[in-house]
């Protein structure tokens, strides 16, 4: 990464090298081919609310922002598959997140449930009548009609009681979904629970997994960030578009987009590809230090404090109506206290905890081994489950961490069912030992919902540490904070875990930490929850581009995903889930889409919320050509585009290809260069 500044005119600027912004950079370069990208990003290191902590656990990278993968549909599990990266499949004990599952995790883990007035600790399938009530009005918030919802007034305490759910259980709804959703069941708009469901019933199959990546997201993020120009310790203090330049760049948009719309003869429209540009860019972006840099367009995917706070000045400035929609936004902050173990003092098939009428609402389970059914890319490679660790000893051969780090993982060894044909501990690429090896054991599903809580003294692993999570959000983390140390936050978790399981939690605890994502001076909290001054098009209105050339990006803009926002001439609803990470980056994918479009670049979003490479125009009612998709897969895409222009008739299908295919199909891709000294003849846009 340079720390240097640079007298280039850049293509694009992206601000913020958070998943959003990575995400947008990476697709802006591989996909469609700009070569001059720069990415400013203020704190010292990369990745935004995506942060590991190294060194506590040893052999364990901990996830301090961003944990789980939420849904086995959505685009990091299709990089874990297509990069043949490991992760874990969890049990889903959340409400917030689809919780509970249906059936323990591949492991036998399940999650428990705490009644704190009560004194009760529940399993997941308890035949307790209120708590299967509660779980049944939270599941079918996503049932609820998209205009009976949208109109729907009700907190959702007020709703849970219409639906019936008994007083003694409404505090678990606040631990299990209030406390996701970043408030309490007396802040939530019903309204906005029943939209999230909508979208994160989406993400999953039926299963609805959750997953924990291994070793950490780190993997995610770095390669998202490989062979980008970026610049830490960049915080930028203004962006700024000449409109004298810009205009003759808006008229030349114009003039191209009403030759792309007409019936001229197919050859006349072929090299229409990119834009003509003139040499002078319009965007100027400042850093805090005083660096200059100059850009065609400018990406802004930054934590949404940055952009309610005035961080960053805009001139001209941003819409009121954005300006509003940022405003009437909340941004809740979140606390992690994770602790480190010596022995366990909870259940072992745990895999989270739900606790009602308690100081922390929610707390997740882990070791230095691993908790969860191993899966490595496309095959499902499972380590044993709880119950017959002694009878199955590692035997998963799940490559190594410097081949997954280094992404070696061609080989494609999966599991057969039978444990007896497992492969062997070494790592299928390098010989040495596995992560599996030295992380987990070999796994069958458990399929019994009846069985009784484990003995918690049972089966400590020689050299297994354990962690346990703490997560609060919103007001109540920002109490927390307020009216307790660090040391007094621990000492108190320590006293609910001894409470809830009843066993000496505080005899085996070694260490522990706090981390206050409010703390992060650039970036001020966890992430931007539902509240009823927000504007109903917030999200819609903080995504739209500022004079088409300053675009938007972040997952505050992830919340436009259904109804006349999806409808938006923009299209930017990408069918982005709120609150989980692939929402976030799925808006950085729209956010590319969108730059490219305005370069000129033919791309449409489908009704399914995928973007498109699409020929100079389109005829009603056309499909794919799998011959052409296979070109595209090969890489050669510009020569491609010309093809199929010059080769089909004017009345003739054409066809266009998901972004996806071309992202799994080869690296070349011939780049495009819209910032030449003199304006771009047509004619040579596309070479033969």
């Amino acid at each position: 990464m340079s720390t240097t500044s640079s007298s280039t005119n850049y293509e694009v600027i992206v601000i913020g090298a958070g998943i959003s912004g990575l995400r947008a950079a990476s697709e802006l370069k591989n996909v469609f081919g700009l070569t001059k990208i720069k990415v400013l990003e203020a704190r010292t290191k990369i990745g935004g609310r995506v942060q590991q902590d190294n060194t506590f656990l040893p052999g364990r990278q901990l996830e301090v922002g961003a944990e789980f993968i939420h849904g086995d549909i959505n685009p990091i599990v299709e990089l874990c598959e297509e990069h043949g990266w490991a992760r874990r499949h969890i049990f889903t004990w959340s409400h917030g997140d689809g919780g509970p599952a249906e059936g323990p995790a591949p492991d036998g883990g399940i999650g428990y449930y705490w009644i704190g007035k009560e004194g009760k600790l529940l399993r997941y399938d308890d035949e307790d009548p209120d708590m299967k009530r509660c779980n049944e009005a939270l599941w079918n918030l996503q049932y609820v009609d998209k205009d009976a919802a949208e109109a729907d007034t009700r907190t959702l305490k007020q709703y849970l009681q219409d639906e019936g759910v008994p007083e003694r259980m409404l505090g678990l709804a606040c631990a299990g979904y209030g406390n996701t959703a970043g408030g309490t069941s007396d802040t939530v708009p019903a309204s906005r629970a029943m939209r999230f469901e909508r979208a994160w019933h989406g993400d999953g199959s039926e299963l609805d997994p959750d997953f924990r990546m291994e070793p950490s997201f780190g993997v995610l993020i770095s390669t998202l960030a490989k062979d980008l120009d970026i610049e830490i310790n960049s915080p930028v203090k203004s962006v700024t578009v000449d409109t004298t330049l810009l205009d003759q760049q808006t008229q030349n948009m114009l003039k191209q987009q009403s030759i792309i719309n007409t019936n001229e003869d197919p050859v006349a429209t072929t090299k229409l590809s990119a834009p003509e540009v003139t040499g002078i860019p319009p965007c100027t972006v400042t850093t805090v230090d005083g660096r200059v840099y100059h850009s065609y367009r400018v990406l802004v995917s930054v934590p949404l404090p940055v952009l309610k706070d005035g961080d960053i000045t805009f001139n001209p400035p941003l819409s009121p109506e954005k300006v509003a929609a940022a405003q009437s936004m909340s941004f809740a902050n979140g606390v992690k206290i994770i602790m480190k173990f010596n022995r366990r003092a909870w259940p072992k098939n745990c895999h989270g905890v739900v606790c009602a009428d308690s100081l922390i609402p929610e707390m997740w389970m882990n070791s230095n081994k691993g908790v969860g059914g191993l899966i490595e890319g496309q095959n499902c490679r499972y380590a044993a489950s709880i119950d017959d660790e002694a009878s199955n000893p590692a035997t998963t051969g799940v490559i190594c961490a410097s081949c997954l780090a280094n992404n070696n993982t061609n080989t494609n060894t999966g599991y057969a069912s039978d444990t007896a044909s497992l492969p062997d501990t070494s790592c299928p690429k390098c010989g040495g030992p596995s992560i599996a090896a030295t992380s987990a054991s070999s796994v069958t599903t458990t399929t019994s919902t009846s069985a009784p809580v484990p003995s918690i003294e049972d089966d400590d692993e020689p050299g297994t540490l354990y962690t346990v999570t703490g997560f609060i959000m919103g007001v109540r983390a920002d109490n927390l904070l307020r009216e307790n140390s660090h040391e007094v936050i621990i000492a108190r978790m320590l006293s609910q875990i001894d409470t809830m399981f009843g066993k000496d939690a505080t005899g085996a605890y070694i260490d522990g930490f706090v981390h206050s994502w409010a703390e992060e001076p650039y970036i001020r909290g966890a992430y931007s929850t539902p509240t009823f001054r927000e504007l109903p098009d917030a999200s819609r209105r903080l995504a739209e581009p500022h004079l088409n050339t300053v675009f938007f990006a972040g997952e505050a803009t992830a919340g436009a995903i259904d109804g006349k926002q999806r409808d938006h001439p923009n299209h930017r609803a990408h069918y982005a889930s709120p609150i989980v990470l692939h929402g976030a980056m799925n808006t950085g994918s729209s956010a590319a889409c969108d730059i490219a479009r305005s370069f000129g670049l033919p791309i449409t979003c489908t009704d399914e919320g995928h973007a498109h490479f699409m020929p100079t125009y389109r005829h009603e009612g056309t499909q794919p050509s799998p011959t052409h998709a296979d070109s595209l897969v090969q890489g050669d895409i510009k020569k491609s585009i010309k093809n199929l222009n010059t080769n089909y008739s004017s009345n003739a299908p054409r066809p266009s290809t998901p972004c996806s295919a071309i992202r799994r199909g080869a690296a070349a891709v011939t780049p495009r260069n819209p910032i030449s000294a003199d304006p771009v003849p047509v004619s040579q846009i596309v070479s033969p």
